[in-house]
């Protein structure tokens, strides 16, 4: 296997930045809000149950956070019978059809029922979890983890997949495996800033990776396209510690600000769970790394900044008078 010349074939230079030029689907997030706010889809009955049903039998790493967001009826009526069939249905499909990904399916149902049974103390946890120190505590621990497990990722590359018996999944190795790879040589050698975009994610040239190579053995661009399945490990490897502190103080800010909101009202609720469960698919499956849902991340966090900005306006003009 040979990688291209990047400076002769954009192509894998474009295939690593889709979480880049996605970022504008933000101001798409932006007008659904606006559309949702006006009732302009609210009032069609036939809409609501295109999109409502259709989330069911969208991508397995789509269906689940999809159905939260566009909802029935509305954002307020989150708790209706029918969409708690259809959301619930959509973690069906995943989890028999797609058994690689029940343990998404499984975190996201139990956020689902969570927040619908404990709303105001699942906001009052969040709340006291999110903060800048939560965020560089975290980062340690996954680069210290990714250390720790070293050994057992030397022990994985001499015995392989038989390492683990059958007691784990061979798809669950294969991610968490690479996960270690990831963080450790990233730690070790581009710490600060990562490696970048428009750089391949590894060296096939490295025969500690040999075993990501054999999943597609025949694809040249595999560097380029191929994705650590972790949204956490991808920002880390390509931006390092300090584009991963940055962007997560982001999100920490973003939801801090919503949920003060939601405490006030539980309107929209179904965009906050909508979130929650696409950032929990993106923690094990490749979402922002993809041109086919980086999109719909970057308009589920659109709609989250409207609806923040837009109370938060209205409580700044609340305080003035």
């Amino acid at each position: 296997m040979t990688v291209r010349d990047i400076s002769k074939n954009p192509y894998e230079v474009f295939r690593t930045l889709p979480f880049v030029y996605s970022f504008f689907c933000i101001f798409f997030g932006f007008y659904i809000f606006e559309k949702l706010e006006e009732h302009r889809l609210r009032r069609s009955f036939i809409f609501e149950r295109i999109l409502g049903i259709a989330s069911i039998f969208l991508g397995n790493k789509l269906s689940p956070p999809f159905a939260a967001v566009v909802g029935l009826r509305g954002l307020k009526h989150y708790k209706s019978v029918v969409f708690s069939v259809l959301v619930l249905g959509a973690i069906f499909k995943t989890v028999f059809v797609y058994p690689d990904n029940k343990v998404t399916a499984a975190l996201i149902a139990c956020l689902f029922i969570y927040f619908v049974s404990y709303r105001n103390h699942f906001l009052r946890i969040l709340e006291s979890a999110l903060s800048i120190k939560s965020i560089a505590v975290f980062l340690v621990g996954m680069v210290a983890i990714a250390v720790l497990a070293k050994s057992t990722y030397q022990q994985f590359y001499s015995i392989g997949y038989e390492l683990f018996g059958d007691v784990v999944d061979v798809n669950t190795i294969w991610r968490a495996m690479f996960w270690v790879y990831s963080i450790s040589k990233t730690a070790s050698e581009n710490f600060l800033f990562g490696i970048g975009f428009g750089t391949p994610l590894f060296d096939v040239n490295d025969p500690q990776v040999q075993f990501v190579i054999l999943s597609s053995p025949d694809d040249e661009y595999l560097p380029y396209t191929l994705s650590v399945h972790n949204a956490l490990v991808y920002i880390f490897a390509r931006l390092g510690a300090a584009g991963f502190i940055i962007f997560f103080w982001f999100f920490v800010e973003l939801f801090r600000s919503a949920i003060k909101i939601l405490k006030r009202t539980d309107d929209f609720d179904c965009i906050f769970i909508g979130t929650m469960s696409i950032i929990l698919s993106s923690l094990f499956n490749v979402v922002i790394e993809t041109p086919l849902f980086s999109g719909i991340f970057w308009t589920t966090i659109g709609m989250m900044i409207a609806l923040t900005y837009k109370f938060g306006a209205i409580a700044k003009v609340r305080q003035m008078k």
